[in-house]
């Protein structure tokens, strides 16, 4: 289950019009460039997703980041997968990439086809779940054999894990809990992130005591993890 902060639906989409109010693009706290376009293609860069696939976003927030993804690989489509109706509301509605629409919780993807995409994707929502072989276990459900997950997420330096929790309302999964809970669905690697500037988003403008303290208390982390044949 999502941490309770996700189940208010009206403070998630208070949250967000203020964030959006202030200019904020990109709701994830590491950026891996200096502006959202740059993060984004070294997410896509990471991701490595195929020409022509069919990628679900899954916990899209408001779609920013498949929104400007499709903006750079116009060959991609994607599908939005989010548990608050508030944010889906503010999604774009009428960009061509943009395909199948599915609200509910990531962790079971009850209404998600099955077999349906060519990847998938998760950014700095992973720690919104406490069931990560449920979660690893549907997300190999709806993929097709070979295909990708790709996972950019946030990680608490060691003895901060309670800090996130407290804080962010985040729960730490380390790289074993990942390799343990998503095994034998998928295979796992850990994506170098040392050739990217690293720099925090405009969440700083939201929060900015918590932003300032990702900065000392977290590392952003990326796994490309493939469904087994």
């Amino acid at each position: 289950m999502p941490s309770p902060l996700y189940l208010d639906d009206a403070l998630v989409t208070e949250h967000t019009l203020h964030a959006q109010s202030l200019g904020v693009t990109i709701l994830q706290i590491w950026l891996l460039g200096h502006t959202p376009q740059s993060h984004v293609s070294a997410l896509l860069s990471l991701s490595a997703f195929k020409p022509d696939s069919h990628i679900l976003d899954i916990a899209c927030g408001t779609g920013a980041v498949a929104a400007l993804m499709a903006q750079q690989r116009p060959d991609l489509r994607f599908s939005l997968q989010n548990i608050s109706p508030g944010q889906f509301s503010l999604t774009p509605h009428h960009l061509p990439a943009f395909r199948g629409r599915y609200l509910g919780d990531f962790t079971t993807l009850s209404n998600v086809p099955s077999s349906h995409f060519d990847g998938a994707q998760l950014h700095y929502a992973l720690g919104h779940t406490t069931d990560l072989p449920t979660f690893f276990l549907n997300a190999a459900r709806i993929l097709k054999p070979g295909s990708p997950l790709f996972l950019y997420d946030l990680q608490p330096l060691p003895s901060n894990e309670q800090w996130a929790w407290s804080t962010l309302g985040y729960h730490t999964h380390t790289r074993h809990d990942i390799q343990a809970a998503s095994s034998p669905f998928f295979t796992l690697q850990t994506l170098s992130l040392s050739t990217f500037p690293r720099s925090l988003s405009t969440f700083s403008r939201v929060c900015p005591s918590e932003a300032a303290e990702c900065s000392t208390r977290t590392v952003p982390v990326c796994y490309r993890l493939t469904k087994t044949l």
